[in-house]
């Protein structure tokens, strides 16, 4: 993808994220019903984020198009659900927060997001690909629960922990790619041996 390109989708989807964000009012923070203290919706950087997905895909042998499944888990509003797909991916997008999963089912479609919490999800395993971007904010439930996640995750599948990436930095069940200069980080569960 060129670099302008990118950069001219990126801004794009950032003001049209931007004017949801302030129209519905839904970067206040609020906490499950467990009491776990949850952000709002807050959006990445979509160029970083765009960038990052486009090199995994190309990486993942990009030319065959929508055959790896994505998960945005905490997907907000389902933006980087739009990022993915227009990428190439099969992507869908999980999110707890009813009136935010409201808005991502209007924008994405009823078949594409989830309604339902991240640390009792049940379904890891069926993606080749999983994002989030911080959704919690305590940081111990957060390590956690991406603990949780790297167990839970089918081998070959690829993280990335936008953010949070302690238990996979430091795992010898994930290998780190280095896809590029200013991207994500990504780790790829070991195949079992």
């Amino acid at each position: 993808m060129h670099t302008r390109l990118v950069g001219v989708l990126s801004d794009a989807v950032r003001e049209y994220i931007s004017f949801i964000s302030r129209s519905y009012e839904i970067q206040e923070g609020y906490k499950s019903t467990k009491g776990t203290r949850h952000y709002g919706f807050i959006p990445s950087s979509t160029i970083i984020t765009l960038e990052t997905l486009y090199r995994l895909h190309i990486h993942m042998n990009g030319d065959r198009r929508n055959e790896y499944s994505f998960l945005d888990i905490g997907c907000g509003i389902g933006n980087i659900v739009l990022l993915a797909r227009k990428v190439g991916f099969d992507a869908y997008g999980l999110e707890y927060n009813e009136k935010i999963y409201d808005i991502a089912k209007r924008f994405l479609g009823e078949s594409r997001i989830f309604k339902g919490d991240m640390t009792s999800f049940r379904d890891y395993d069926k993606y080749d690909v999983l994002y989030y971007y911080i959704p919690i904010e305590d940081g111990n439930v957060m390590e956690s629960f991406a603990a949780k996640l790297a167990k839970a995750v089918k081998p070959g599948a690829y993280i990335i922990p936008n953010g949070c990436s302690g238990v996979f930095h430091y795992s010898k069940e994930f290998d780190k790619l280095n896809l590029a200069e200013g991207s994500y980080s990504i780790y790829r569960k070991k195949e079992a041996q």
